[in-house]
């Protein structure tokens, strides 16, 4: 096969974004234990890290984003070049990539199209990550997905279809990275890792709601990471408003955004939640999720600012934060960064003294605050774009560069980051400053971060108020859902609504309900959130002998489930616990979801390393701790005529 160049399609129109949950099966048991024998393979050429080592150097010198891979062109297609399955209705197309010595592997694809019904994964040949699935109601509109780092030197992408599909999907990979730097945390990093002083955010629990805003970002060469935010808003309407540095999406370093520089953003991606689980030693989330492509809304080289919009809303899954600012003047102290340097998992630092004014290269300037680091933290290449906090928690500045480094002089212990109070006003016009987005009024000198939240209760007997904690109700409308074979407006009244408060009269029955939230604030993608309660009328209270008696919970328990030895599929149950709807997850298979059927994967049925599955029930309000219940099940022993 020859290679292709593999280019960034530009697209008038934004695409639809792809939501990839990396799973850990090693500790969560595997969904992906697929023999990778016998599979069509492409072995990408030798890398040697020593030039590019030396490349890298003096890219920090320059202030550049950090780099931790060589990117290779491929020309591989499926299903044409895959190794092809067929098998109890599906077709299974499968493709292994060879990057030897590699410390992680990650993918990009230039055509990107599934069928209905079609199922995309990417897992290393360890199989002990997984990407996916990926489904058709992913489809980017521009045709191009970018894929976040598989640990290891070899992965597998499989794409599995109906057998009776009337057309198979386009996927087209043009480049693989091949990581010669290990990311990954774990006491066997070379060439990489963030320095000895570097601090887990999770050993500062205090910060962990600042945290949650904060995002890795996978630049769209697919070689190098930087920082950001997510930024809260006047409104208060959780547009995805993202912060971080002009110099990330400035690649060829010339102080402008020429046009194929300002629609590289649309191929960026941007992974949430990925921290160490425990404060030490280091180890890697098993569960975080990215989101590929954003859309520049405004930036500014002078205070070396980027405001970006991400194409959608950010899944209520990973329970992100708004990050509130300051802009006023006031020199910040009892500052705090959080970051993910050299690609590491989240960090936290902090400074000592009080901020000073600065240029980037001039220090009689203003546009940049220079911040001294204390005796915890500095900053290091890839923390480029990550937020510096206040004394109150608000963001006053994205990190630009400077000298700090672990172990290095107290005299170089500072960094410099864009100016917020700079980069407010500045340039005059939309697309230059950052008030337009976060303020149009601009009336407020600071915000508060937050969280979305749905108030309100778990049950409903009578009158029922739930409340989004939005600062408009322009924009917002609600409704009332409820599950199949159930006539909501039977159940309560009204169904729907306009603005940030939902009221509604319980009518009759028991039921399990949703309310959902919807906005919209100008932005080109829906945004959502839902809360489950669950309705009980007053004669739910019975009289026993003058006394008054209520009827109580009792504890949730996962039952045995029923098994299809024939077409592998599971029926989950569960008794007890509360009115609250019944979700169910089967670990390394499917993720929380209502549905009680599950169909286990031919490859996992057919390891015969591989017996049991682990399932978990829960009932959640969305407020309040789960009520959880489990079970494991041995799907070998229920079929025993089975080979």
């Amino acid at each position: 096969m020859g290679l292709i160049s593999c280019l960034l399609i530009i697209s008038e129109t934004a695409h639809s974004q792809i939501v990839s949950h990396r799973i850990s099966t090693s500790q969560t048991g595997t969904a992906a234990n697929k023999a990778s024998t016998g599979i069509p393979t492409l072995t990408l050429p030798a890398v040697d890290p020593t030039p590019l080592l030396a490349e890298d150097q003096r890219d920090a010198a320059l202030g550049r984003p950090f780099r931790f891979g060589m990117k290779q062109l491929t020309d591989v297609t499926l299903p044409r070049d895959g190794g092809r399955h067929t098998h109890a209705g599906w077709t299974t197309n499968r493709y292994r990539i060879q990057a030897t010595g590699a410390f992680s592997v990650n993918l990009l694809f230039d055509q990107f199209r599934l069928v209905a019904g079609a199922e995309f994964r990417i897992y290393n040949t360890d199989s002990t990550f997984v990407i996916g699935p990926i489904t058709s109601a992913q489809n980017p509109q521009n045709g191009q997905f970018w894929s976040d780092l598989l640990p290891g030197s070899g992965v597998i992408v499989e794409l599995r279809e109906p057998a009776t599909a009337p057309a198979s999907s386009t996927i087209h990979l043009c480049g693989a990275v091949h990581g010669y730097k290990n990311t990954f945390p774990g006491t066997d990093k070379v060439f990489s890792g963030a320095g000895s002083c570097q601090k887990n955010v999770i050993c500062y629990p205090t910060y962990q709601t600042e945290a949650d805003g904060v995002a890795m970002i996978l630049l769209a060469d697919g070689t190098r990471w930087c920082t950001g935010t997510l930024m809260n808003a006047s409104s208060q309407q959780f547009r995805s408003f993202f912060l971080t540095a002009f110099h990330c999406l400035d690649a060829n370093a010339n102080g402008q955004l020429e046009t194929a520089e300002r629609a590289d953003a649309q191929n960026w991606l941007f992974r949430f939640g990925y921290q160490s689980p425990g404060c030490s030693p280091s180890a890697e989330d098993p569960d975080f999720v990215t989101i590929n492509g954003a859309d520049l809304r405004a930036s500014r080289y002078e205070s070396d600012f980027l405001l970006l919009e991400l194409r959608q809303q950010v899944t209520p899954a990973v329970n992100p934060t708004y990050l509130g600012w300051d802009r006023s003047n006031a020199l910040p102290s009892s500052m705090v960064g959080i970051h993910h340097p050299n690609g590491d998992v989240k960090k936290i630092s902090f400074a000592s003294g009080t901020a000073t004014l600065t240029d980037y290269i001039n220090p009689t300037g203003t546009t940049h605050l220079q911040v001294q680091w204390g005796e915890f933290g500095v900053t290091e290449p890839g923390s480029s774009g990550s937020p510096i906090l206040n004394a109150n928690r608000r963001v006053v500045g994205q990190l630009h560069g400077g000298p700090s480094e672990c172990g290095g002089a107290l005299v170089n212990r500072y960094d410099l980051y864009g100016r917020l109070a700079t980069s407010w006003n500045s340039g005059n016009s939309y697309d230059t400053r950052l008030r337009d987005w976060l303020d149009p009024s601009n009336l407020l000198t600071t915000l508060g971060s937050t969280k979305a939240v749905i108030s309100g209760p778990a049950s409903v007997s009578t009158t029922g108020v739930f409340q989004l904690n939005s600062n408009s109700s322009s924009g917002i409308n609600w409704t009332v859902t409820a599950p199949a074979g159930v006539v909501v407006s039977r159940v309560v009244s009204p169904t729907a609504g306009t603005g940030a408060s939902a009221t509604f009269m319980v009518l009759s029955g028991a039921s399990n309900l949703s309310v959902t939230f919807g906005v919209s604030a100008g932005q080109p993608y829906p945004i959502r959130f839902t809360r489950a309660f669950s309705t009980q009328l007053p004669s739910q209270t019975a009289t026993a002998n003058s006394t008054s008696v209520s009827v109580a919970t009792t504890p949730l328990t996962t039952s045995t489930p029923t098994y299809d030895c024939l077409t592998r599929i599971l029926t989950l149950r569960a008794t007890g616990g509360s009115p609250l709807p019944l979700e169910f997850m089967v670990v390394g298979v499917r993720r929380w979801e209502t549905d009680p059927v599950v169909e286990l994967p031919e490859a996992l049925v057919g390891d015969r390393l591989t017996n049991s599955v682990t399932i978990y029930t829960r009932q959640f309000n969305g407020v309040d701790p789960p009520k959880l219940s489990s079970r494991m099940f041995n799907f070998r022993a229920a079929c025993p005529n089975n080979p």
